[in-house]
């Protein structure tokens, strides 16, 4: 699969909301319960994607965007450069599971 990678904008929160619920949901099944994944954890992630995104400093943090050859949001990475005094932090990162299991090209 050929990635393309791209800062995310405020308008992305959808995108990147919903591959980490899709992510948490894969990731965290028989831990957290079902009504918390399938029903809690989406909107959570909506309206923290939709804050974080819109109150991020360009040049401090950034969101990257990984995109399919179609265009299609498949994965993201967050990084906030001023959230600890040692240097950046790689604060998430997330894949759809349905992209995960083909990597990203290289070797």
């Amino acid at each position: 699969m050929e990635l393309t990678l791209r800062r995310a904008d405020p308008d992305d929160w959808g995108a990147v909301a919903a591959i980490h619920a899709a992510s948490r949901r894969s990731a965290y099944r028989g831990i957290y319960p079902d009504s918390y994944l399938d029903e809690e954890a989406p909107e959570e992630r909506r309206a923290f994607w939709r804050r974080t995104l819109a109150g991020m400093d360009p040049e401090l943090d950034a969101v990257s965007l990984a995109e399919d050859e179609a265009g299609e949001p498949v994965g993201f990475a967050c990084l906030l450069r001023a959230a600890d005094p040692a240097g950046p932090l790689l604060d998430n990162v997330h894949v759809l599971p349905s992209a995960g299991a083909g990597g990203s090209g290289g070797g």
